[in-house]
């Protein structure tokens, strides 16, 4: 089934195999609430029907509410740049206050990140133009707020109605899941 895969783009950050039958967005803020409320359940999801779905996170900073968001997801970014987008990703999901400079160090500290390093290539304009590229996208996809979720390109949410769908028996006459 190539219509999930074809739903993700050469750079998102992505974890799944590659051949799961679902394809899961989450358009997410660093400093949301609600998207670090969802982060446990999302990850236990993940755990459990983890061989099914291929997840991919997209930024989608909302700088009116939660001014540090967007450094966050460039801090981030930069750690993509040292091969450390997940580990970064999951130190900034847990981190239970405002995102400025003293919070990101301490969660690159222990993500493995090189500080110096981190630094200069969160002033990176690639980094920059890649969050506005999920940004845009999230726009077209319709993204009014955060934590959005995108199960195989539709609208999905709360998490325990994705893992229902997830879980739900395939379609027999095209071999995917029953339909939404």
């Amino acid at each position: 089934m190539d219509a999930p895969r074809s739903l993700l783009r050469d750079e998102d950050h992505t974890i799944g195999p590659e051949t799961a039958a679902a394809v899961l967005v989450e358009y997410g803020d660093y400093e949301c609430p609600f998207c670090r409320r969802d982060q446990p359940g999302l990850e236990r999801l993940l755990g459990q029907e983890g061989d099914q779905v291929r997840f991919a996170f997209r930024h989608f900073p909302i700088v009116a509410e939660h001014p540090n968001a967007e450094r966050a997801a460039r801090t981030a970014e930069a750690a993509d740049l040292q091969g450390r987008f997940w580990p970064m990703h999951e130190q900034l999901m847990r981190w239970a206050r405002p995102l400025e400079d003293d919070a990101l160090a301490a969660c690159a500290e222990a993500a493995g990140l090189s500080l110096d390093r981190l630094w200069a290539d969160v002033e990176r304009p690639e980094v920059t133009k890649r969050i506005e590229r999920d940004i845009e996208l999230g726009r077209s996809d319709g993204v009014g707020g955060t934590p959005w979720y995108l199960l195989d390109g539709a609208r999905a949410g709360p998490l325990a109605a994705i893992a229902k769908e997830l879980r739900s028996e395939p379609d027999q006459a095209d071999g995917g899941r029953s339909p939404r």
